[in-house]
């Protein structure tokens, strides 16, 4: 979501976070963004681009946000792009964009 608004890259910044505090997808920050079939930049090499071109300074400051304390996603793992929502299996969602944030059910 690199060319995504503030708040949508908080959100990931914050699932990220989320997804590392519950420890299943691994127990770096690392571990969690390459987690398999996780997030599609690790799959397609926009992960390699942007770690290549270096961040944007919009996502440098919701990832410093996110690691402060800023959560916009309490309680949220999961995100996908709103084309591809299946809405009857989220207990909960929030869109953001073009992307939505859920909890299952």
């Amino acid at each position: 979501v690199g060319g995504s608004s503030y708040e949508c890259q908080l959100a990931v910044a914050n699932v990220i976070l989320n997804r590392l505090k519950g420890g299943s997808y691994g127990n770096t920050v690392r571990s969690v963004i390459y987690a398999k079939n996780q997030f599609s930049v690790t799959r397609n090499g926009a992960m390699d681009r942007y770690i290549k071109n270096g961040p944007r300074q919009l996502s440098i400051e919701a990832v410093k946000d996110a690691l402060a304390g800023k959560n916009n996603m309490v309680g949220y793992n999961n995100f996908c792009y709103l084309p591809s929502a299946n809405f009857s299996q989220y207990e909960s969602y929030i869109i953001i964009g073009s992307e939505v944030f859920y909890r299952r059910k």
